[in-house]
């Protein structure tokens, strides 16, 4: 049974208006069950594209594979052909494929990533903190976590508001 959290979906409604919002609470909280919650709650007036982290997440390319797919299921382009798996992977180039999709969409949308404390390659970090640095206005980015990640949050731009739940 889901307990209904009426005050914390308003309150996620209120911090999704941010660039950047990050929730962080321990575990068993309820993060997850939040974040659906307000996902399938009415009257969203935004497209979400949600990423969902596997535990002991070490691979950046294979992360970034499943970032770049649910943001092409969100927007309505998942017919287009995957990057390939390459062993020279190229963190940077894909970090800007997702920006540029992201952009290419001229409707608001949320790129929701669950589970970041998952996450265990400091490269991974960095490409997340250059994807969060350059979100397109109409973009907003909500990140789930157990406890803070190292993230370079001092590089997002000026106009850009971060929000913690």
């Amino acid at each position: 049974m889901l307990i209904e959290r009426p005050d914390l979906v308003d309150a996620l409604d209120r911090a999704a208006k941010s660039q950047v919002t990050i929730i962080s609470a321990p575990a068993g909280s309820g993060k997850t069950s939040l974040l659906r919650a307000w996902m399938d709650g009415p009257g969203r007036a935004w497209t979400v594209a949600y990423v969902p982290v596997r535990p002991g997440q070490r691979d950046a390319q294979l992360f970034w594979h499943v970032v770049l797919k649910a943001v092409r299921d969100a927007v309505g382009t998942a017919g287009a052909a995957p990057p390939p798996v390459t062993p020279g992977f190229d963190g940077r180039a894909m970090v800007d494929q997702v920006l540029s999709e992201l952009a290419e969409t001229g409707d608001t949308i949320v790129l929701v990533i669950d589970d970041v404390h998952e996450l265990s390659s400091p490269e991974v970090f960095e490409q997340l903190s250059w994807l969060l640095a350059g979100l397109a206005p109409h973009v907003h980015a909500v990140l789930a976590t157990r406890h803070d990640v190292p993230l370079h949050l001092h590089q997002l731009p000026r106009q850009a508001e971060l929000m913690q739940v």
